[in-house]
């Protein structure tokens, strides 16, 4: 398979090489016949400059000066492209940013010929070609490109033409000249009078084009009863000829037909009726024409473009049912849907109409279907909309659901969005079903699924998120997993009794500080919370990062740890602790952990986690809120759990229970100075000191007492028991 694939390029690229000889070749030979043809041409115009020079009064000189007059001009157009070439040339460079200034681009010089033209004129005024003459030297002087343009010398000339030459086969076209030169100076009147001119001459060729530009002169001037019959007769010229007979006509055919509809709706402005309605009465004085639907369908884009929605939506309606089986009517039926859902005055009901008329009248098995069977173009077109407006009538009704949730507050399965987001579900399926292998099914089943989910229909929204499994698209995976957790979340806070409010919850027992409950057993989870810790896991295994994995996660570690299921609810908060630090839900995580190690009885892993949780950058995104809140919060947890580590340690009554004890009630002391239990934590200190015999630290801890507190209800007491310790 490699050979062969080097083989054929190897072929290929033999290929272009031969081509490109045989072009190179060609090329050579037009170039030495465009050298030898300028070689012949430049010495006919020798051979005749010198004839005409030799003999001026000749009966051949004339004829000779005409011919040698045409070789100027075929010199000129054949410098002119010399100079076209080099000029492009000159562009690429300038636009290359190699040259600052080109100059003007060339144009035609048509000196040498124009001396001739008038010398002809001058000297042989009875010369048989003069009304050629006349005309090329009009045209020298009217020619844009020409370097001696002048209007007012083109106009001379031709009116010579058409004055000295009336009879002669160039004054119609001198006249066809000089309306051009009227129209273009918007002097309709000349112009119209010099074309009627040139329809009473014998000018070959020139029939349709000036029957054209004389309705459109008519037209301008606003002379529309004139310029109608022209447009009509032009097109009537072009449906009539044999295809070897007016060119000009079959080219100019749809310019008519545009330019009639035009003057049918200017018309129609001045009738104050709808210009639909004139062009239908139109042609029905006049006995109808084969292309009166395309001057109908004209005069809607004429009104479309001239932003007229109401009279476009009418031409519409009338051109569809005049003809009702037209390949163009969905397409036409489609433009009267959007004109009624964008027009100024939106009409919701009326585009919901058409978008229903879209797929009753043009769907598979109807008339126009049948009628238009052998063209897959319309049908595809037809297909094509009844898709879209399936389409479209489900997201209207979903958008309008929305807007209504919105208002309404949010609540799910509350009237009147709840209705809306249940036609909306129908009107999806419904487009699903006709076109279950549309581009957008798999998006489609998600807004069907999510629908049923604000409609609170959340057993049926769950069922058709899990069909989004079957389609091999993955783009709404995450979304899919996190709908699904929220919709096992509503249907357990609807059918099963709020698990915080269990009395078997540890969460919930009442448990003295420091001490361990009787009994905590684990609890089962119903099947609807696994569902939901399932689709919640799913969600974090997909995409960790997606936005509401934390507020799931921090669900699903709640449920385990209201069902006793410490370990797993102490691993998922810390997860979430670690992962998202800045989030709220950290700090939510971080007090449940410290809950549940308190409600335990665990000093120690309370006081540990309360010193680790007060020293970390929790919360970075709501600083307010971790410092006014959370970390008093922590400080108060590890506070009272030393104080109550303090307490526990001397319970065991001897010697070196004591001692620790009284270290830890004078560490809690130094830490905390101000606290409640400041004064507490100092007396006791000082008595489990005396208590493990060390009355040096005793004595002194009860001097600091007596220092600090002098007015404390201890303080006599003590004082007396110093002094009796030092009797």
């Amino acid at each position: 398979q490699e050979m062969r694939g080097e083989l054929q390029r190897i072929v290929a690229h033999r290929y272009q090489e031969e081509v490109a000889k045989i072009r190179a070749s060609y090329d050579s030979q037009i170039a030495e016949n465009e050298i030898l043809e300028r070689e012949r041409r430049l010495e006919a115009i020798a051979r005749h400059e010198a004839f005409v020079e030799k003999y001026p009064d000749s009966p051949y000189t004339a004829h000779r000066m005409f011919r040698l007059a045409n070789l100027y001009l075929e010199e000129m157009e054949y410098e002119f492209l010399i100079a076209s070439d080099d000029y492009h040339k000159l562009e690429e460079a300038f636009y290359a940013g190699e040259l600052s200034t080109i100059g003007e681009p060339p144009g035609y010089d048509y000196g040498p010929a124009i001396g001739l033209f008038k010398r002809l004129i001058r000297e042989f005024p009875d010369y048989e070609s003069l009304g050629a003459v006349y005309y090329q030297l009009g045209y020298a002087y009217g020619d844009d490109l020409s370097e001696q343009q002048d209007d007012a010398r083109a106009r001379e000339t031709y009116l010579e033409l058409v004055h000295t030459l009336p009879g002669d086969g160039y004054a119609g076209l001198g006249w066809f000249e000089l309306g051009e030169i009227y129209f273009d100076e918007v002097d309709f009147d000349q112009a119209i009078d010099a074309y009627l001119r040139v329809m009473a001459s014998d000018a070959t060729g020139l029939h349709d084009r000036t029957l054209y530009k004389l309705a459109w002169a008519f037209y301008r001037k606003d002379d529309l009863d004139k310029a109608i019959p022209r447009f009509v007769e032009l097109i009537d010229r072009a449906d009539t000829m044999d295809l070897t007979e007016g060119t000009a006509a079959s080219q100019l055919r749809p310019e008519s037909i545009k330019y009639l509809a035009i003057s049918l709706v200017d018309q129609a402005d001045d009738l104050q009726m709808p210009p639909i309605l004139r062009a239908e009465s139109f042609f029905s004085e006049i006995g109808g024409k084969p292309y009166e639907y395309d001057v109908l369908v004209e005069v809607e884009d004429v009104l479309a473009q001239q932003d007229r929605p109401e009279e476009q939506i009418l031409a519409l309606e009338r051109i569809v049912g005049k003809y009702p089986n037209s390949p163009d009517n969905p397409d036409f039926v489609h433009k009267v849907m959007v004109l009624h859902a964008t027009k100024d005055k939106r009409d919701e009901e009326a585009a919901q109409e058409a978008r229903t008329r879209l797929v009753e009248l043009f769907k598979e098995g109807t008339p126009w279907w049948e009628a238009n069977k052998s063209n897959p173009d319309a049908l595809r077109a037809a297909s094509k909309y009844i898709e879209e407006s399936l389409a479209d009538v489900a997201k209207l009704y979903h958008s309008t659901a929305y807007n209504m949730y919105m208002e309404g507050g949010q609540v799910d399965g509350a009237e009147p969005a709840r209705s809306e987001y249940l036609k909306a579900a129908a009107a999806y399926q419904d487009y699903l079903d006709r076109f279950p292998f549309a581009a957008d099914a798999y998006e489609t089943q998600f807004f069907i699924a999510e629908c049923y989910f604000y409609a609170a229909e959340y057993e049926r929204s769950i069922a058709e998120y899990k069909k989004l499994g079957k389609y091999p698209e993955t783009t709404r995976e995450g979304d899919v997993f996190n709908a699904l957790a929220f919709a096992y979340h509503r249907l357990m806070e609807a059918r099963e009794p709020d698990y915080k409010s269990d009395p078997r919850s540890l969460m919930n027992m009442e448990v003295p500080p420091g001490q361990k409950p009787e009994t905590v057993a684990a609890m089962e989870l119903s099947e609807l919370r696994k569902a939901f810790i399932e689709s919640v896991d799913a969600l974090y295994a997909y995409d960790p990062k997606y936005e509401d994995a934390p507020r799931q996660l921090f669900l699903a570690a709640e449920i385990y740890l209201y069902h006793n299921q410490l370990d797993e609810a102490r691993t998922r908060f810390q997860d979430i602790i670690d992962r998202w630090p800045k989030l709220r839900f950290a700090a939510y995580a971080t007090g449940y952990l410290v809950d549940s190690y308190a409600q335990m009885g665990d000093l120690e892993k309370v006081y540990e986690l309360a010193d680790r949780y007060r020293k970390v950058d929790l919360m970075g995104d709501d600083e307010t809120y971790w410092r006014e809140t959370r970390l008093p919060f922590f400080e108060g947890i590890k506070e009272d759990a030393q104080f109550m580590l303090a307490m526990k340690s001397g319970e065991t009554g001897d010697i070196e229970s004591f001692k620790k004890s009284a270290s830890k009630f004078e560490e809690f002391y130094r830490e905390y100075p101000l606290s409640d239990e400041a004064a507490t934590s100092l007396y006791n200190a000082a008595r489990q000191y005396e208590n493990g015999g060390d009355t040096v630290n005793s004595n002194r801890l009860y001097e600091e007492f007596l220092d600090e507190y002098p007015e404390h209800e201890k303080a006599p007491a003590i004082f007396f028991r110093i002094a009796g310790q030092y009797e």
